[in-house]
C-alpha cells in the first residue's frame, strides 16, 4: 500500500482495521510516511470485497468527499464508536504537520454515509506523540472516554513532559476537561494498553507498557516499565508495578484467558530489567483463587434479538442483556451475518464484526476477546449493516462483558415491519461491450455504484437490463445481492 511506520516511532498503533461503512468488509487506517510522493500521510484504505481502494478525500458530509485527513504522525490511530450510533470513528494523535509539528488528538466522527466529520472541540485534547491515545468505558456508562498517553512537546524550546489524561464522555459528542496523572494516577509514555476487567469487579482495568515516562523529562523510573492500574470506581486507579520477572517495555501487552479459569491472564513482550534480554511470555493471573468465576453474559430476553429490511440495508437490534458484574450499560456486542448458501465457489459468506469463533460462540472454556480488538464493540443496542436481506443472511447477536468475555450468539428473529421484504432473486451480472448487463429470473430494483460508493446508475431489471458505463470496477446491487464487476475497454 505504500505507506509504513514513521521513522523513530516505535509505539503506539499506526494502523487501525474495522468496517466504517458497515458493508461486512473490515476497512483499513494507516498513518505514516507515504512511498507515493515521500510525505507524512493518514489515509482510509476501503475494501472493495477482498481488493483495496485508497478514498482520497474522506472528510466530507452527504456522501461527499471534500479533504482529506490532517496529516498526523508518530502517534497512534484508533477506531472507537464514541456517540453510540453504530459507526466506528476515528482518533488520530501525533504531530500536525499542518500546524507546525504541534502534538495534537483530533476526533473524525463517522457520519455513516462514507464520509467523516471533524469533532467540534478541535485544540480541547492536550495531544501527544511518541504514545497511544485509545478508549475504555473507565464509568461504565456505556460510551468510551479516552485516555491519551505519550510524550508532549510543542517546541524545540520546551520541556518535553510525559502526559496520562483521561477524558470522560459526556455522551452528547462531546467530552469533558481532563483529569490529569494528580487525579487518576495514570501516566506513561510511548505506551501500549491493554484493556480489561482483570479482578472481575465489574470495572475496567489497564494495563500499560511503556518506554521512558516522567514528568520532569526523560528519566528511568518504575513508569519506564509496565504497570497494572486497577479501576477504582471514581475514575481514578490503583497502580500496580508488576514483577521484574515479568516485566518489560518497548513491545507489546495484552489481555487474555489462556487458561480459561475466568479471570484474564497477561501475555507480555519486550525487553526485561531482570536479565536484560528480549522475551515473550504468557502469565497466568495470580489473583484467581481470590476472585469469582466469571460468568458470561446473557439476553435478558433472546426474543428481543430481531432483524428487520429497511431499503436496501438491514438493521440489527437487541435489548438488555445481564452480566454477574458488568453492568448493564456498559455490557458490549459482537454480531455476526452468515450467507444461508454457499456461492458458485463453494465458500460461505461469513462476517463478524469484530472477530470471532461463531461455533463456540466464545463461551466460558473456549476462548475470550483480544483486548485492543474489543475496544471495537458496539456500544449501544443497534446496527444497520448496508446491502443486506434477510432471505439471503442469517444475523446474530453475542453480550460481551468487562472482563472481554462474550456469551452466545442469538440468531435474531425477522422482523415485521410491513416494509416489503426482499424476494428471492437469481441475477447474472456481467460486462460486455462498455456495458454492465443485469439478468434476473424476476422483475428486481438495481443501483450501480463505484467501489468508494458513488451513485452511477439505477433502474428495475425485467428479466434483463443493461448500462453504459466508463471503464472501471462497479459494485451491482441487485434485489439486496452484491455483485462486483469489471468494465474493460
Amino acid at each position: 500500500m505504500g505507506i509504513g511506520e514513521s521513522e523513530g516511532q516505535h509505539r503506539g498503533y499506526f494502523c487501525a482495521a474495522g468496517d466504517y461503512d458497515n458493508d461486512g468488509w473490515t476497512d483499513l487506517f494507516m498513518t505514516g510516511w507515504a512511498r507515493k510522493d515521500e510525505s507524512w500521510h493518514v489515509i482510509l484504505y476501503r475494501n472493495n470485497q477482498g481488493t483495496f481502494e485508497e478514498v482520497q478525500n474522506p472528510v466530507g458530509e452527504n456522501g461527499e468527499g471534500i479533504e482529506p485527513f490532517k496529516t498526523i504522525t508518530t502517534g497512534s490511530i484508533y477506531l472507537s464508536d464514541l456517540n453510540k450510533d453504530g459507526y466506528l470513528d476515528l482518533i488520530v494523535s501525533g504531530n500536525d504537520q499542518t500546524n507546525g509539528w504541534v502534538a495534537t488528538t483530533t476526533i473524525y466522527f463517522n457520519n455513516g454515509d462514507g464520509t467523516f466529520r471533524e469533532t467540534t472541540q478541535q485544540g480541547f485534547f492536550e495531544g501527544q506523540k511518541s504514545g497511544t491515545t485509545f478508549t475504555a468505558d473507565v464509568n461504565n456508562d456505556g460510551y468510551p472516554d479516552i485516555l491519551e498517553f505519550g510524550d508532549f512537546k510543542n517546541s524545540e524550546t520546551e520541556t518535553q513532559n510525559t502526559i496520562g489524561n483521561l477524558y470522560i464522555n459526556n455522551g452528547d459528542g462531546t467530552f469533558a476537561e481532563p483529569l490529569k496523572t494528580e487525579v487518576t494516577q495514570l501516566l506513561a509514555a510511548r505506551a501500549v494498553p491493554a484493556v480489561g476487567d482483570i479482578n472481575n469487579d465489574g470495572k475496567i482495568d489497564i494495563m500499560i507498557q511503556c518506554g521512558w515516562s516522567s514528568t520532569d523529562g526523560q528519566t528511568e523510573t518504575e513508569y519506564s516499565l509496565t504497570n497494572l492500574y486497577y479501576n477504582n470506581g471514581d475514575n481514578s486507579f490503583t497502580r500496580e508495578y508488576l514483577n521484574d520477572n515479568v516485566n518489560s517495555h518497548e513491545s507489546d501487552v495484552n489481555f487474555v484467558d489462556f487458561n480459561h479459569d475466568g479471570a484474564l491472564d497477561y501475555s507480555i513482550s519486550g525487553w526485561g530489567p531482570k536479565e536484560p534480554n528480549w522475551f515473550n511470555r504468557v502469565v497466568p493471573n495470580n489473583l484467581t483463587s481470590d476472585l469469582a468465576m466469571n460468568e458470561a453474559p446473557k439476553f435478558v430476553n433472546d426474543a428481543d434479538v430481531q432483524v428487520k429490511e429497511e431499503d436496501s440495508d438491514v438493521i440489527i437490534s437487541w435489548g438488555s442483556a445481564t452480566d454477574d458484574t458488568t453492568p448493564a450499560e456498559a455490557i458490549r456486542y459482537n454480531i455476526y451475518i452468515k450467507a444461508k448458501k454457499a456461492d458458485e465457489f463453494g465458500t460461505t459468506y461469513t462476517y463478524t464484526y469484530v472477530p470471532a469463533n461463531i461455533e463456540t460462540n466464545l463461551q466460558l472454556g473456549n476462548t475470550t476477546y483480544d483486548s485492543k480488538v474489543s475496544a471495537r464493540l458496539i456500544n449501544g443496542q443497534q446496527i444497520r449493516m448496508k446491502g443486506f436481506n434477510t432471505t439471503d443472511y442469517e444475523f446474530a447477536v453475542q453480550p460481551v462483558d468487562n472482563g472481554n468475555l462474550g456469551g452466545k450468539f442469538v440468531v435474531a428473529s425477522s422482523k415485521d415491519t410491513g416494509i416489503k421484504q426482499a424476494q428471492a432473486v437469481n441475477a447474472k451480472v456481467y460486462a460486455a461491450n462498455g456495458k454492465i448487463i443485469i439478468e434476473s429470473d424476476i422483475c428486481a430494483d438495481y443501483t450501480i455504484v463505484t467501489t468508494d460508493g458513488k451513485p452511477v446508475a439505477n433502474g428495475t431489471c425485467n428479466q434483463k437490463a443493461d448500462e453504459t458505463v466508463n471503464n472501471g470496477i462497479y459494485i451491482v446491487k441487485v434485489a439486496g445481492t452484491m455483485h462486483k464487476v469489471c468494465v474493460l475497454p
